[in-house]
């Protein structure tokens, strides 16, 4: 198999109307390694998640498939990830916003943009219609972790007054942010 080159890979229009061509992408963009995909800085991530709200069923699968399979996220995308968080364009796009502004948050990469991802977790734990967007934003503040102690009274409020996971979601977070051991 010959090597793909990621800088060639994005320059492919993942947005274009032809979901052939947008499948092309994803299955190239999934068969590399996350190494390749890191070391290019190619924001690729924010890109995908966008697509987890596509019509198309097969998008939508391949785009969740090739974020399962760890896509890196660059610090960059955290305000596209926040305006599609805040958005709530899908409940797929809210949950994977979630997860990868959890994800930079655990690795400490959410740069300059940690309290824009911090009020707008805290946003969606309160306004959104998505069950397992809220889940993912609790998650998600608690990966951040100490960062995210403005969170805490609304975290609190949920761990009283939630469905159960989210409920448990929500004190693992607060534990996360005081810095107990989950």
């Amino acid at each position: 198999m010959a090597e793909i080159d990621p800088r060639k890979l994005l320059e492919q229009d993942l947005f274009a109307d032809d979901p052939v061509r947008q499948m092309g992408v994803i299955r190239a963009i999934s068969m590399l390694e996350p190494e390749q995909l890191q070391s290019s800085g190619l924001p690729c991530a924010a890109r995908l998640v966008r697509l987890t709200g596509s019509q198309g069923e097969m998008v939508r699968i391949g785009a969740a498939e090739a974020l399962e399979s760890g896509v890196p996220v660059q610090a960059d995308e955290v305000p596209q990830l926040c305006e599609m968080l805040s958005g709530e364009l899908s409940g797929d796009v809210s949950y994977w916003s979630a997860t990868l502004l959890g994800r930079l948050g655990a690795a400490g990469q959410l740069g300059d943009h940690w309290s824009q991802a911090v009020t707008t977790l805290q946003a969606c734990l309160t306004e959104s219609a998505f069950l397992p967007a809220r889940e993912r934003a609790a998650w998600a503040l608690g990966r951040i972790g100490r960062q995210a102690h403005e969170a805490m009274p609304v975290l609190r409020a949920i761990a009283e007054d939630a469905p159960p996971r989210l409920r448990r979601l929500a004190v693992e977070a607060l534990e996360s942010i005081r810095g107990v051991a989950a």
